[in-house]
């Protein structure tokens, strides 16, 4: 039997982030138990990530079955788990052609180097810059960012039309800015985006990284807004949590893919793809998508009578099961304070930002583990506003 490794031995090793003050030991559904047997709900999916909670059985079933035959190879040669969810993207989007990598990060660095290789290849050497939406999460002093890049306010299409110019060969939109407070893009804005990429040659990348595989109530955010991208970027949830992302892209798009996208070992590996198989196989169904609005219907409403009782939150925002709650203003900046309190009351929630809580939980959690789990939020927004008049 395996003895548990003390919580205080992070310091020795070399995880990012600044951790909870738990050690998560297993996972089922959306429960969650610690090294003490201390059980949570999650309503945070892991991070966006586990849409189908932990340990669904089908996902164990397909994980054990790849184990038993192919589980990585070298990546020059083709092989069937990826060929088949290459195959299923692109049938249920936009895409003509799918590159795997292995995070999101991979997959926007490859998206931009294509737009860029594309552009060469079809305008010359200067349509170089690349324009994207500012939050809080992609300043250039937080992530890699490449030259030539450009920052715009999100659902300001005038600013946008100061910006873009023949030299911009893409502009990066997030439908839902996830670390921007869930803000979502207008409609109208999208449309605006598209019509002006058109009309100076630059392609418009799609990040759905957080919005992806249903987390929104359609497979693909994009699919709500009939706004269809040349390039789409997708992770976290494809594969369950397993190492692997995905760039879809279309047939124009295409033909300059084999110059221009990197290639790592463990790119679109037999064993991350077997998984997103299902995933897909699973998520793509009217059950599960429409499932996803009937329960963020459970959650407003659950979340509003709990805010009646205990108001700490100004407005709710998001789409689907990716769900935003507003502090109030004289709780500005306590969000992760919120955070914490919930944790100790047993429910595991998200920050986005300093100001707003974020729900994104599995797709598929039951009414029943609903309930529990605002009655658990109710008890820590109780404690919260106890704590802040004290």
């Amino acid at each position: 039997m395996q003895s548990n490794i003390p919580r205080e031995t992070f310091e020795q090793s070399d995880s990012n982030g600044s951790p909870l003050p738990i050690t998560p030991a297993s996972g089922q559904g959306s429960h969650i138990w610690d090294q003490a047997n201390n059980e949570y709900i999650d309503f945070a999916g892991g991070i966006s990530i586990n849409t189908l909670g932990y340990c669904h059985p089908q996902l164990i079933q397909a994980f054990q079955q790849q184990t038993d035959t192919l589980w990585q190879i070298n990546n020059v040669w083709a092989q069937q788990p990826a060929l088949q969810l290459a195959k299923a993207l692109c049938e249920k989007t936009f895409a003509h052609h799918v590159h795997f990598a292995t995070s999101g990060a991979d997959a926007i660095a490859a998206a931009f180097k294509l737009a860029r290789t594309y552009a060469l290849e079809h305008f010359g050497p200067k349509k170089t810059e690349i324009i994207r939406c500012k939050n809080k999460k992609n300043s250039p002093s937080t992530e890699y960012t490449p030259e030539d890049t450009t920052y715009v306010a999100f659902n300001n299409i005038d600013n946008l039309k100061c910006a873009i110019n023949n030299n911009t060969c893409a502009v990066v939109i997030e439908p839902i800015q996830e670390e921007n407070e869930l803000t979502s893009a207008d409609p109208s804005y999208l449309k605006s985006v598209r019509a002006l990429c058109d009309h100076y040659s630059a392609l418009l990348i799609f990040d759905e990284i957080q919005t992806g595989m249903g987390r929104t109530g359609k497979l693909f955010a994009y699919q709500h807004y009939n706004v269809i991208p040349d390039i789409l970027t997708s992770a976290n949830a494809l594969a369950s949590g397993l190492p692997l992302a995905a760039m879809l892209c279309n047939e124009a798009v295409t033909r300059s893919l084999q110059t221009s996208t990197p290639e790592t070992p463990y790119s679109g590996n037999p064993l991350a793809c077997a998984i997103a198989n299902k995933v897909l196989s699973i998520i793509d169904t009217s059950s599960v998508l429409d499932g996803v609005e009937r329960k963020h219907t459970e959650f407003i409403n659950q979340l509003e009578r709990a805010n009646q009782l205990h108001p700490v939150f100004k407005t709710f925002r998001g789409q689907g099961l990716l769900m935003g709650c507003l502090l109030l203003p004289e709780y500005q900046g306590k969000a992760y304070q919120l955070m914490q309190i919930a944790l100790e009351e047993g429910v595991i929630v998200l920050t986005a930002g300093e100001n707003m809580i974020r729900l994104t939980p599995s797709l598929i959690i039951p009414t029943e583990d609903i309930s529990a789990g605002i009655e658990r939020l109710s008890a820590a927004m109780r404690r919260f506003i106890k704590l802040n008049k004290s």
